[in-house]
């Protein structure tokens, strides 16, 4: 549920004046009840359509009809778009209280589109779910999220696979994604800040304090990563720009990696000095100390750091770099420094 809102599909794009903070709640609540009921992906999406907060995001029947067709069935024909806008006629968004008003002047007469025939709003929005794109368009979105580097080849390949395998829940979908071998050993990508936060703070262990979260999300916005804020989903996954990538990478050095948490204020969660990783991260059962063997200590203590924060051994220049800084010159000795 909390990768749907991040994408073009359920972003409640709280950074528009027409969303409010419940819509967050609301879109990324419902998502997890229909998961949570095993309710197909065309229905939660034939609810969501047609909700309020679907409608302040694309607030007119025009701008909603195309986004629709555009976002679900990659549906980019203009000529759509008048029919969508005449079979959502009497849909609005009430500019003064942000709220969703269907009107009584519905349109009357058959429309054509979705190769069937469609009257007014609530048949736009279920014959839109029931096509044949709809499928292809949500995995197609959904690919393009998670696979943000690979070929347009390789994208049409991976979208073939899942459509082939008749998908009806979401997460017949995503689990496809996640646990692909092209996921897991192929995909160029680098982890988004929250990603890369869940899963430190887990290994280390990790002390949290009240204001943990919450850090986090100032973060995310200074990173351009905020979380269900943009009309349009995050574009970039993980933005690599200076500005942004300099916010993701002192949050993962100052607030991850190089704090401590104070033994003396473990228990006290309103004090900013009990946050950071915990004593039992560093302890000696994790590696193997050698006695009178400080370089053989420290390369099977650098081993276990990098196996556990980043799953791999050290290249030897990170090695050396790492043995420079915590032993003497010779070696022999720790540097006390």
């Amino acid at each position: 549920a909390y990768i749907l809102t991040q994408t073009i599909l359920f972003s409640p794009a709280e950074e528009l004046e027409s969303a409010h903070k419940p819509d967050i709640a609301n879109v990324y609540n419902w998502l997890v009840f229909d998961m949570e009921d095993d309710i197909s992906m065309r229905y939660s999406t034939y609810m969501h359509i047609t909700g309020v907060e679907n409608w302040r995001r694309f607030r007119s029947p025009e701008d909603n009809g195309r986004e629709m067709m555009e976002i679900y069935l990659l549906d980019f024909q203009d000529g759509h778009v008048p029919i969508a806008a005449t079979a959502l006629q009497n849909w609005y968004l009430d500019n003064e209280s942000d709220t969703l008003v269907i009107g009584l002047n519905k349109n009357t007469k058959p429309l054509s589109l979705f190769h069937t025939t469609i009257v007014d709003g609530f048949d736009f929005y279920r014959e839109l779910v029931k096509s044949d794109a709809f499928v292809t368009g949500i995995t197609s979105r959904l690919v393009d999220f998670f696979f943000t580097s690979a070929a347009i080849e390789q994208k049409a390949s991976i979208v073939d696979k899942i459509v082939y395998s008749k998908p009806e829940r979401w997460e017949d979908i995503l689990l496809q994604l996640v646990f692909s071998r092209e996921y897991l050993l192929h995909a160029d990508r680098q982890k988004s800040l929250e990603e890369l936060f869940y899963s430190l703070v887990k290994k280390m262990p990790y002390k949290h304090y009240y204001k943990t979260f919450r850090n986090l999300t100032w973060v995310l916005d200074d990173a351009n990563q905020s979380s269900m804020r943009y009309k349009l989903g995050r574009i970039e996954r993980t933005p690599l720009d200076t500005l942004s990538f300099a916010y993701y990478y002192q949050f993962v050095y100052e607030s991850l990696t190089y704090t401590s948490a104070d033994c003396d204020y473990l228990d006290n969660y309103s004090e900013y000095d009990s946050e950071g990783w915990l004593p039992a991260f560093t302890d000696e059962r994790h590696f193997t100390l050698v006695e009178n063997a400080p370089e053989q200590s420290m390369i099977s203590f650098i081993n276990y750091l990098f196996l556990t924060l980043i799953q791999r051994y050290p290249y030897q220049q990170e090695m050396d770099i790492f043995l420079d800084a915590m032993l003497e010159d010779d070696r022999t000795q720790y540097n006390g420094s």
